[in-house]
């Protein structure tokens, strides 16, 4: 049986829509280059995905922001536990 950080990776990716957290391939790259390229600046970062992406109002990104905290966490426990 796998490390229960290599499960709850695991349970995260299946329940939450996979490495883009449910969302469209484009619309996650989108989010990643904002947030790297305004690292440290979430609001901005926030803001600038919400305005590209018609799909996304500021709520709907400042949650995709904390799923992917949360994702990077369970990554990081994983290599850890491996």
């Amino acid at each position: 049986l796998p490390p229960p950080e290599v499960l709850a990776v695991e349970r995260l990716l299946a329940e939450e829509g996979g490495v883009t957290g449910g969302w469209d391939m484009r619309d996650h790259d989108r989010f990643l280059r904002y947030r790297t390229q305004f690292k440290g600046q979430r609001q901005v970062y926030c803001e600038k995905t919400a305005h590209d992406l018609v799909d996304h109002d500021i709520a709907s990104v400042q949650g995709h922001d904390r799923w992917f905290d949360r994702y990077q966490a369970l990554l990081q426990r994983k290599r850890e536990a491996i």
